[in-house]
């Protein structure tokens, strides 16, 4: 559903999944941030970017693409007893 529009669904987004809109998002990520569940950061990744796209998009396009599980660690805030 549209956020401006609940009426309208989007059903054929898969046009908008490709190497130059991925490539985009990964550039836009900052890769000072802990490495993913997989453990690669951003540089390793980075450094065959255009193989990683292709193949990511193919999976995709194919429905053969299985994100792996999301792994959550809580991280205590100082000064708020139970926040996290």
């Amino acid at each position: 559903m549209s956020a401006s529009d609940a009426s309208k669904r989007f059903e054929a987004v898969m046009h908008l999944f490709n190497e130059d809109s991925l490539a985009g998002c990964f550039h836009a990520l900052d890769g000072r941030k802990a490495v993913g569940a997989d453990g690669m950061t951003k540089a390793e990744y980075g450094a065959e970017l255009e193989a990683n796209l292709a193949d990511l998009v193919g999976r995709m396009k194919r429905m053969s693409y299985r994100p792996a599980p999301v792994r959550e660690v809580r991280i205590p805030k100082a000064g708020s007893p139970g926040a996290t």
